[in-house]
């Protein structure tokens, strides 16, 4: 067995045999055994750090971007977090500046470049920098998108809703002109009816029309009686 498969297998028997802190101080300690240099501590606000400014970043964030959802509000909070500990970091790069410049009483070039070049904590902390910066970059593109989705949700259903309300005023403007065309027609008929009602009342019965021919014939000249033709003269040559 090699010195690795050794110590490999000697760490599996002692973690095998440990149940995890048994105080509550040492569960409180070991809970923030990932939360390396405080940056990615799981509270937002550090002891030294005043709770009520991260309170109303979130806060300006949240009248910023109006979350509606659960989603949309979860991405407030990391956009905030991302904030915060972008100031942290950066609060963390000017004491460790400043620290350099009493020290050493160097300019503030000279301390930069002396940390950057002999020391690994302005390194770690321009990493931590860009990666907080990655981190409320993707948070606010994440959000906006979610956001943008809701937004043309919403448009599509108030176009909907008005494509709705303009064929439902088309489908009652056509009633009302069917309804008014209806009611000229029936008015039509109505005086058609009257009309022929009245030509009926006044047309002669079948009775009358055989006595008005009769006093027609009756009352018409009789033809005069034909003249008598003359003899026939015969033709002499």
């Amino acid at each position: 067995m090699s010195i690795s498969d050794a110590h490999s297998e000697a760490a599996r028997r002692n973690g095998a045999l440990s149940h995890g802190p048994t105080t509550e101080e040492g569960r409180r300690r070991s809970s923030q055994n990932a939360c390396k240099h405080n940056f990615f501590a799981s509270c937002a606000s550090l002891p030294g750090e005043e709770r009520a400014q991260f309170d109303a970043l979130r806060e300006a964030y949240s009248e910023e971007y109006l979350p509606v959802t659960s989603t949309e509000h979860h991405y407030v909070q990391e956009v905030a977090d991302a904030e915060w500990r972008l100031q942290r970091v950066r609060s963390h790069m000017v004491d460790l500046q400043s620290k350099v410049m009493r020290e050493t009483e160097q300019s503030s070039a000279e301390a930069f470049h002396h940390l950057a070049k002999d020391g690994p904590s302005l390194p770690l902390l321009l990493r931590y920098e860009t990666k907080f910066e990655r981190q409320y970059d993707k948070a606010v593109q994440q959000l906006q998108n979610l956001q943008d989705r809701r937004a043309e949700k919403r448009q599509a259903v108030r176009d909907a809703e008005q494509a709705e309300r303009k064929a439902e005023a088309a489908a009652a403007k056509q009633a009302e002109a069917d309804a008014r065309q209806a009611e000229k027609d029936r008015a039509a008929a109505e005086r058609q009816l009257i009309r022929d009602m009245i030509a009926f009342i006044d047309s002669p019965t079948p009775g009358e029309l055989a006595e008005a021919r009769a006093a027609r014939l009756h009352n018409e000249p009789k033809p005069p009686d034909p003249e008598p033709a003359e003899p026939h003269q015969p033709l002499t040559l």
